[in-house]
């Protein structure tokens, strides 16, 4: 007991300290909740840390946004922020977000401060909501079970929940100064015979997203030896939710596969001439720093999904059951699918390629965007 007894009055002095003993009192009043109230000051502590000089500054009301998903998803929303801060010019923003996805934020240079969603909270605690005038946590419609499909961009669809309407479609990210050089000269400096730089992302996603392996390889082949390019491979080989995967090594490009972090990512792919590859936060990364893109879909209907601004081209099969994500009843969700994913198992090499040839044809004069290989009955680009 006496030292359970002294545990308590570190901890107490402690929170005095920083002015957090009220909220969590309850939690000291046995070894069973201490562990809870330790965990809600961690938060605490950490949100002080990151927002409070931000806090110091504040003329006008406080703004808490807050997304709970992917790269893309994330990358999307910064056109909604940058209308959040046009709205309330005086506004303080804290972005809370998944805490791998933190530089993503700072990149996008949208937020005053960004702090971590902990334990895969879906809300914020009622302790962090209380210090903000107002709150922002937008979902979409086909993220929740009783949702309708889709049928706008995702840029769209979150300044439609927050109520704003986007200056600048393109998210935006900005590389640390004199990244891209550093990666360039370790990474990059073989001789490239004029040819152009060509980064591929395979996975890991969802299984409804993925090509095969046959496909990638055939394509990279083409690449190299038809159009003389170099090419790496990019991504990590852990899946957000899924945990640890194996990604297949594409025979041809150089792995880079779990070699950068998101800052280093973001200035590879901005040296890049183009970036082919599934629906993912890479491909929203991509056009977030300008680079032209070559997007693979199936389930999702590209015109809703690719960069609005920056050159990109969607690629797709001609099965019928395209697009099944935008439909009512949804055929699939993430690794199933009746049809044993027909839309991309059935993607013709051929037809990459002819996109991968467009854009690298405009790589020398930066043209207004593509948005090619519409599925049948979508909205436009621009809906």
């Amino acid at each position: 007991m006496g030292l359970l007894l002294q545990a308590k009055s570190a901890v107490r002095s402690g929170l005095e300290a920083v002015h957090l003993l009220g909220p969590v009192r309850t939690g000291l009043r046995g070894i069973r909740g201490l562990p809870t109230a330790m965990g809600v000051l961690r938060q605490r502590v950490q949100f002080e840390k990151a927002a409070l000089p931000a806090f110091v500054r504040a003329p006008g009301p406080r703004i808490l946004f807050q997304r709970h998903g992917g790269i893309g998803d994330v990358i999307c929303t910064f056109p909604a922020v940058l209308a959040l801060r046009r709205k309330f010019p005086q506004a303080i923003i804290v972005y809370r977000v998944l805490p791998e996805l933190i530089p993503i934020v700072r990149m996008g240079g949208v937020a005053d401060a960004v702090v971590p969603i902990q334990n895969w909270q879906l809300s914020p605690p009622p302790w962090l909501e209380r210090r903000f005038d107002m709150l922002f946590q937008p979902y979409l419609e086909d993220e929740r079970p009783s949702g309708l499909p889709q049928d706008v961009h995702l840029v769209d669809s979150f300044c439609a929940k927050v109520g704003v309407l986007a200056c600048d479609r393109q998210p935006r990210l900005t590389v640390p100064r004199g990244l891209g050089q550093r990666i360039s000269s370790q990474f990059f400096n073989a001789p490239r015979n004029d040819g152009p730089l060509i980064a591929i992302h395979t996975s890991p996603a969802w299984k409804v997203r993925e090509w095969s392996d046959e496909g990638w390889s055939e394509l990279v082949s083409w690449l190299v030896y038809e159009r003389r390019a170099r090419v790496i491979q990019l991504g990590h080989d852990v899946h957000r939710k899924n945990g640890p995967v194996e990604v297949t090594r594409i025979e041809g490009a150089v792995d880079c596969v779990g070699r950068f972090s998101l800052e280093e990512t973001a200035a590879c792919l901005q040296l890049c001439d183009l970036v082919v590859g599934v629906d993912s936060g890479l491909l929203h990364m991509a056009g977030a720093v300008g680079t032209p893109c070559v997007g693979l879909f199936g389930a999702i209907n590209p015109a809703l999904r690719l960069p609005t601004e920056t050159p990109s081209i969607g690629v797709a099969s001609d099965v019928p059951c395209l697009g099944c994500h935008h439909r009512l009843p949804v055929a699939h969700w993430e690794d199933g699918c009746p049809m044993e994913i027909a839309c991309m198992k059935s993607l013709p090499v051929a037809r990459v390629a002819e996109a991968c040839d467009k854009l690298l044809g405009q790589r020398n004069c930066r043209v207004d965007a593509t948005r090619g290989e519409a599925f049948p009955n979508s909205p436009p680009a621009d809906a």
